[in-house]
């Protein structure tokens, strides 16, 4: 006769062995009545990230088995599901819109669970923030909760957020939610404030919304091109159907703000150490209070803030969009974009550059007037010189920059490192040695009288360039003549 592993003849079974095997057997009964796309909780595991956790009751205190329970991220306050709803009536999907309100959201990072027997949830893998955590079970009872979910700390493979959700009764509301001046009030989304309650209108504006737990609730109504409305409402029992009072939604006479790119213009090449955008924005009937660069035009907005101008490296040269999104003081935007090339610079060390070399970071030049030789041929508009000494007349380029002072190793500014450019005008037998230092960018070059100029081409004391414009240098000359007896002797 063959022995089961679960019991053995003159042995006892372990109390911790039989606590593991009735746990999963109440979990495999579980699996069998949950519905279609919704599983027990899984088998514990060493997972990366937060959990969140908790138990759901009834209002005896009792655990509620066998219940569903989702969390979503809230974002800015708002639930995933109800963002993922708005953003679809935004973009007209209409079918998207109204399956959201009708049940199905299982996008936008909604994640779905059913508690044990002794009432108990987890999410595991959680990202850190705020979430909503609901739950619906038969007999007009269901409940929620809101919990944040912290970062982890440097040792923890994972931390448990706890939330308890409490079961109570729910009921219905309806209403009208109607668009001033409009004869089709349909699509008009409807949702009770900070929760995942939501519906839409109908052709006359008609709305029902159900499942609400009990409670007091603020109902947004939203529509593109009209300002929002909002009602008050509560339930007090389970099944009641509680009509809210009607919202009307007035018509946005909001004129938008308008932008637009001045650099660089479509199509031009970039430094891709130092890509600098500029953008000139205004509103008709208001004023502009914030800006956001995208750098890369994938939708997530890099930089948010007051500067209408910025900079940004790009890891890889290639072929790139930017673009800037700007907002007045009433929440309308503005939108500009611009495609452009960020190319790779033209370097020059004098202490391991040669002037055969490309010019790359790898192979610099030796001399700033061959950079820029370089950097105009090829279309690439930046500069970078090493900190150092150059015994040269230079010849500056249109739409060439230059910034010196860097590290010739790794590139980088150093606190205090300068490029030095020493040149000799001549002339009746005088020989100056003149330095001017060209602020923000680290660079010195020789400064000179109206009628002598040591460089190919007057550029009245300023270097011009579409990364320094019209940055006035501060010289400093030390003139020396040969053979005068009457020089001051230092």
């Amino acid at each position: 006769m063959s022995t089961s592993p679960l019991h053995r003849p003159g042995r006892r079974m372990s109390p911790v062995f039989l606590a593991a095997f009735l746990l999963a057997a109440t979990l495999l009964l579980g699996a069998c009545n949950t519905q279609q796309g919704v599983g027990p909780l899984p088998e514990p595991q060493r997972e990366t990230g937060a959990v969140l956790g908790g138990a759901v009751r009834n209002l005896d205190g009792g655990a509620v088995a066998g219940v569903v329970v989702t969390a979503e991220p809230m974002l800015g306050g708002m639930a995933a599901s109800v963002r993922a709803h708005l953003d679809a009536q935004a973009r007209g999907d209409d079918e998207a819109a109204a399956a959201s309100a009708a049940g199905d959201k299982s996008g936008a990072g909604r994640r779905a669970t059913v508690t044990d027997s002794r009432g108990w949830y987890a999410f595991a893998g959680l990202e850190p923030g705020a979430y909503l955590v609901t739950t619906e079970a038969r007999d007009h009872q269901a409940g929620r909760a809101t919990a944040t979910v912290p970062e982890l700390r440097a040792a923890a493979l994972a931390e448990t957020t706890f939330v308890d959700i409490a079961l109570i009764p729910t009921g219905t509301f309806h209403g009208v939610a109607s668009l001033q001046n409009a004869g089709n009030h349909q699509s008009t989304v409807v949702y009770c404030q900070g929760t995942s309650y939501v519906a839409v209108t109908d052709l006359n504006g008609d709305y029902v919304m159900r499942d609400v737990p009990a409670g007091a609730y603020t109902l947004i109504a939203t529509h593109g091109g009209w300002l929002d409305g909002s009602a008050g409402g509560a339930i007090a029992a389970a099944g009641d159907s509680v009509e809210v009072a009607g919202i009307t939604l007035l018509r946005e006479n909001n004129m938008p703000p308008v932008v637009s790119i001045t650099s660089p213009v479509n199509g031009a090449n970039v430094s891709q150490l130092m890509a600098a955008f500029t953008s000139v924005a205004s509103d008709p009937d208001g004023s502009i209070v914030l800006y956001e660069w995208d750098f890369e035009d994938d939708g997530v907005f890099d930089y948010s803030g007051p500067a209408n101008g910025i900079s940004n490296p790009y890891a890889v040269p290639g072929d790139y969009r930017v673009k800037v999104r700007v907002t007045d003081d009433r929440g309308a935007i503005g939108l500009a974009v611009v495609r452009f090339t960020a190319v790779e610079d033209i370097y020059v060390s004098a202490a391991t550059g040669s002037d055969i070399n490309p010019g790359s970071r790898n192979a610099p030049v030796a001399t700033i007037s061959r950079g820029c030789e370089l950097a105009q041929a090829a279309g690439m508009p930046l500069v970078l010189v090493a900190a150092g000494t150059y015994n040269e007349n230079v010849t500056l380029r249109d739409s060439v920059s230059v910034i010196g002072g860097l590290d010739g190793i790794d590139w980088t500014r150093g606190a205090g490192d300068r490029s030095t450019v020493l040149a000799k005008p001549g002339g009746d037998g005088a020989r100056e040695r003149q330095q001017c230092h060209h602020h923000r960018t680290g660079l010195r070059r020789p400064c000179c009288d109206r009628d002598r100029h040591p460089f190919d081409r007057p550029v009245a004391g300023q270097l011009r360039g579409p990364h320094v414009q019209r940055l006035r240098l501060h010289c400093r000359r030390r003139r020396q003549r040969r053979n005068d007896p009457g020089r001051r002797q230092r």
